[in-house]
């Protein structure tokens, strides 16, 4: 029973070595794929800019806005230049 247990311990023990020297494919071969799928079950309803309906995430594939806000502050992208009044207020 003794040799048993032994010889099972040193069969798994083999096993988990050679299972860590199978190599890296399976990772070079997800690198490639960069495509993001994204999917919701919600109807997107009205597609009128001037109308929120809750569809923005939809909305936002499909109309370009004035500006985005990015980590380097704000870039334009349909506005060319923005001016703020001395107040601050508009």
């Amino acid at each position: 029973m003794r040799k048993l247990t032994k010889m099972s311990a040193m069969l798994l023990a083999s096993g988990l070595i050679l299972t860590g020297c199978g190599g890296n494919k399976g990772l070079e071969e997800k690198k490639e794929n960069k495509q993001l799928t994204y999917t919701t079950v919600k109807d997107i309803g009205d597609m009128n800019p001037h109308v929120y309906g809750g569809s923005m995430s939809a909305e936002s594939m499909i109309y370009e806005p004035l500006v985005r806000n990015t980590k380097d502050g704000i870039k334009p992208l349909l506005a060319k230049k923005w001016e703020v009044s001395e107040d601050g207020k508009t």
